[in-house]
C-alpha cells in the first residue's frame, strides 16, 4: 500500500443532512466544505469531493489518506460516507480510517482536560451520550454510550458534576434546565469546528507511520434501522 510522504488527508461525514467534508495536510486543517440544501449524499458525496479538493489546489492522487466519521446518525448516511471512502482509498492504494463523533467531539480542541459529555439529539424525545475522562489526547469512558430520554440525561450529568458539555442536544439541555441548574449542566459555548475538522486534523498529524495498520472503518449507529418485513397477504 503506498502513503504519500507528505501526508494529505481527505475526511467525510455523512452522518446528519448536512454533508460535511475537510481537508487537512499535517496538523493544519486547509479547507473546509459544507452542503446544506438536503440532496441526498449518494448523489453529490463525489461532486462534493472534487469541490473540495479544488479549493484545496490539490488532485485526487495526491491523497495519503482518506478519513471518514463512522456515526452515530443517519443510516443510510453513514452507509455511504464509509463506502465513498473505502472506495477511494482502494482507488487510490491509501489508508481509509473511520471514528466515531462522540469521540472527536469529545478531543474538541476548546474543550478542557476532565469529564466531558457529549450528547447528541437522537430525535424522538431521545439524546444519545457518554461521559468521558479527557487527558490531553487519551479518553477514558466514564459513562457509557447510551440512548436516554431528557431525565436519563440529566441524571449522567448529575452524576458528572462540573463536566464540559458539547453536541446536538445542548439546546435541548439547555431549554429545559430550571433556573437554579448547576453549571455542569451549562453547555460549554459554540463549537465552530465540527467531527469532520477534528478528524482530518487528528488524522494529519498521527503520520503515515501511525496509519499503516490502520482497520477498515466500522459503521456505528445508534439503533438498527426503521426497516419492516413486509406483511405477506396471501
Amino acid at each position: 500500500m503506498h502513503i504519500a510522504p507528505s501526508l494529505r488527508i481527505l475526511a467525510l461525514d455523512t452522518t446528519t443532512p448536512v454533508q460535511a467534508l475537510a481537508t487537512a495536510e499535517g496538523s493544519m486543517l486547509h479547507r473546509r466544505l459544507e452542503l446544506r440544501d438536503n440532496s441526498p449524499h449518494a448523489e453529490t458525496l463525489l461532486v462534493s469531493v472534487d469541490r473540495v479538493l479544488a479549493l484545496s489546489g490539490w488532485r485526487l492522487v495526491e491523497l495519503g489518506a482518506v478519513a471518514v466519521v463512522t456515526g452515530p446518525g443517519s443510516f443510510t448516511g453513514i452507509r455511504i460516507g464509509i463506502a465513498t471512502a473505502l472506495g477511494l482509498a482502494d482507488t487510490l492504494g491509501i489508508p481509509v480510517v473511520g471514528r466515531n463523533a462522540m469521540e472527536l467531539l469529545a478531543r474538541h480542541p476548546s474543550l478542557p482536560d476532565g469529564p466531558v459529555g457529549v450528547f447528541l439529539d437522537a430525535r424522538r424525545g431521545r439524546i444519545y451520550g457518554a461521559v468521558f475522562h479527557r487527558d490531553g489526547g487519551r479518553l477514558t469512558l466514564h459513562a457509557p454510550y447510551g440512548e436516554r430520554d431528557l431525565d436519563g440525561t440529566r441524571a449522567v450529568l448529575a452524576a458528572h458534576p462540573g463536566a464540559a458539555l458539547i453536541g446536538s442536544a445542548l439546546p435541548l439541555l439547555q431549554e429545559t434546565n430550571a433556573p437554579d441548574t448547576p453549571a455542569a449542566f451549562v453547555p460549554a459555548g459554540q463549537h465552530p469546528l465540527g467531527p469532520v475538522d477534528i478528524l482530518a486534523v487528528e488524522i494529519g498529524r498521527a503520520g503515515p507511520a501511525a496509519l499503516a495498520g490502520a482497520k477498515a472503518p466500522e459503521a456505528f449507529y445508534i439503533r438498527p434501522p426503521d426497516i419492516r418485513r413486509p406483511i405477506p397477504t396471501g
